[in-house]
């Protein structure tokens, strides 16, 4: 094949291709707010190819025969969302349109989530938090239900939906306490980042996983 015209066109379109698509073009580089927050861009890559061609008639040579052909390539590149690092504290904020194409908006709006955050965990006396974005409720207390016993940080996630869960076991914050703190929650989570509800979410370990109760609360 690389003796073929379309061979050596195919391959030197992939290589140049290969120079684009890098490491650092899905993660960017890392950007520090004065503040000394790092934001690391994350993006997804979408690409299409496609080539063609022939060798007309003629007596000369496989070398020297003519020849007519091309390809093309399509590359798109959108971002999807930043790692938010500040004080050893890793943190995913995905990026939805519009503002996906706005990149200054979302570093201007980083630093007030996370000062929500902040003001989350120094009013209401918690010693941090978990997560802090989307997921499947049921999955996501059995994969961080043991670490939330063992740190006392309550689980944070939202969904589709206009909501800021908060999850936590009965066995570490019983229900009026997790109360509170949903309506801390709902009291900070205003203007910009006003929510539609705050919903507590406490759960129990039933001798094999982690399950909800009864005892959900919309705020």
């Amino acid at each position: 094949m690389e003796e073929n015209p379309i061979g050596r066109l195919m391959n030197t379109t992939m290589e140049n291709v290969r120079n684009v698509l890098k490491t650092d073009t899905v993660v960017g580089d890392p950007i520090t707010t004065p503040d000394g927050m790092m934001l690391v861009p994350i993006s997804r890559i979408s690409m299409g190819f496609g080539g063609g061609g022939i060798e007309l008639n003629s007596k000369r040579s496989a070398d020297t025969r003519p020849y007519g052909g091309g390809n093309a390539t399509g590359v798109k590149i959108e971002p999807i969302g930043f790692l938010i690092i500040k004080e050893g504290i890793v943190r995913m904020i995905n990026v939805a349109p519009p503002a996906s194409n706005t990149v200054d908006r979302i570093i201007d709006l980083v630093p007030e989530v996370m000062d929500r955050i902040d003001a989350f965990v120094e009013k209401t006396g918690v010693p941090g938090i978990l997560y802090n974005a989307v997921a499947s409720g049921p999955a996501l207390i059995n994969e961080l239900g043991e670490e939330h016993r063992r740190t006392r940080k309550p689980i944070i996630y939202t969904s589709a939906d206009s909501v800021f869960q908060i999850a936590c076991d009965e066995s570490v914050y019983p229900p009026e306490e997790l109360y509170r703190q949903c309506r801390i929650a709902r009291e900070i989570l205003t203007g910009d980042h006003n929510v539609a509800r705050v919903i507590a979410r406490p759960f129990i370990w039933d001798g094999e996983k982690f399950v909800r109760t009864a005892n959900r609360r919309d705020f």
